[in-house]
């Protein structure tokens, strides 16, 4: 894996704004379904960072950024869905630190 230099978050709930940031050039584009994004809006940002997944999968691999998913934690009862949504075999993985509090889920 090369280096990351820069990082981009860009608002699970703003298909435009994850769009702009995997085209961006940055090394890595953080999806965020957890602060960003209102209660009321979860089931719909789930969907539009899934779909901003698939699309950076088709992207050239030389401009292609590592792409994370910022999840709801455990504990607020929303990481389930969070994964479900997410998760692609062979991609997509839950950090380290969070397989601890994902394994009464997964």
């Amino acid at each position: 894996m090369k280096p990351l230099r820069t990082a981009l978050f860009a608002p699970g709930v703003k298909d435009r704004v994850m769009a702009k940031a995997l085209e961006a050039g940055a090394s890595a584009v953080i999806l965020d379904l957890e602060d960003s994004v209102p209660v009321a809006a979860k089931a719909e940002a789930r969907a539009l960072v899934a779909r901003a997944i698939d699309s950076a999968a088709a992207l050239p691999a030389a401009s292609r950024p590592v792409v994370t998913v910022r999840t709801n934690g455990a504990a607020t009862g929303l990481l389930a869905d969070d994964l479900a949504a997410v998760v692609r075999r062979g991609g997509l993985e839950p950090p380290t630190r969070c397989l601890e509090g994902s394994r009464s889920i997964l």
